[in-house]
This record gives C-alpha cells, structure tokens and sequence, in this order.
C-alpha cells in the first residue's frame, strides 16, 4: 500500500448504470464519479468502466459516459468480479499499472468482488467511498469493513486528488482544486 502515482494509476468505475444508481436512493454518488472522471482527464488518467448485463439493466449513465475520454474501455460483464469476465484481466494488464482507484455500485457485490480479486492479483486498490454505494447503508457499511480487513485503502475523492498531483505546483492544481471547491 502506498501513495497514488499518476504513472501508475488506472481508474475502475463499476456498473454506474441508471438502474443500479437509482436503486442505492444516493444523492451524491453521481456527482463524485464524475469529478473523478474529469481528474482523470486532466491528469492523463486511463479509465475502464464495466457495466452488468446492459442488456436488462441499461448502459452506463449517459451524463458520466459522456465525460470520458474517447479511449475509455467499457466493458459489459455478467459476473459480479469484472476479473472474472473474459479477457478484463488481460486488459488491465496492457496498461500496465499496478494501482487502481475503484468506485461504482453496488459495493457489497461487484465492487467488493472485484476489489477482492485485484488484490489476489497484486494491485494496489484504492477505493472510494462518496463515489459509492449500496441499496442500503448496512451492506455498504460491511463491504467497506471487509475491504479494510483485506488491505483495500478505503479513502475519499478529495484525498486520491490530492495524491495523484502531489504538489500545489502541480500544472493541473488549480483545475483539479475547483473540482472540489
């Protein structure tokens, strides 16, 4: 576990599909997705965003998905684990990096599952809890309990930002800082 790299950072965004969003009742989880989203923009982070079984819960939220850079990988899944997906392993590896700051919905489900095979497979996970949710707080105060036990650095928008620029005289600071203000 250490401090967020830019160079050696990916960011995992799970099922932020209309359907699965809107069953969480979360206010907030949206509007943190995408300040994450536009970090990454500014800081030449790559993005992969999955979403379960589109063809019944619907693609990913139009107003996210419009955020992402045009190389954004989205990947449709079935199983809960995006790990367990043909070919999402290989993916992450052609990026070849070894941290990964994940968020999504739901959290107790295929974010804890995904979250919990990254790290068999040797990645740093950071995960972040305001651009997160469940249906409802106790299965989402459990699966942040279990990624704590399993090493998963459990942190905040901000915190991660704060991270990956480093240094007030970071060239993007000042755009990244009204992301929060």
């Amino acid at each position: 576990m250490s401090l967020l790299d830019s160079q050696n950072t990916l960011i995992l965004l799970i099922d932020f599909q209309p359907k699965i969003i809107n069953a969480t009742k979360d206010k907030t989880l949206l509007a943190y997705a995408k300040k994450l989203v536009q970090a990454a923009c500014l800081l030449n982070i790559p993005i992969v965003a999955t979403e379960q079984n589109p063809a019944k819960l619907g693609d990913t939220e139009p107003s996210l998905e419009y955020l992402f850079p045009e190389e954004t990988k989205i990947v449709s899944k079935t199983a809960f684990s995006a790990l367990k997906e043909n070919g999402f392993s290989e993916l992450l590896r052609e990026y070849n990096r070894k941290q990964i700051i994940l968020c999504g919905v739901e959290a107790h489900i295929c974010v804890y599952q995904t979250a919990m095979d990254l790290v068999r497979r040797g990645f740093d996970v950071h995960f972040i809890k305001e651009a997160s949710a469940s249906r409802t707080e106790y299965e989402f105060i459990s699966a942040i309990e279990q990624m704590r036990q399993a090493g998963i650095t459990v942190t905040t928008l901000e915190t991660v930002l704060f991270e990956l620029i480093e240094d007030s005289k970071h060239p993007q600071f000042k755009e990244v800082q009204k992301l929060i203000k």
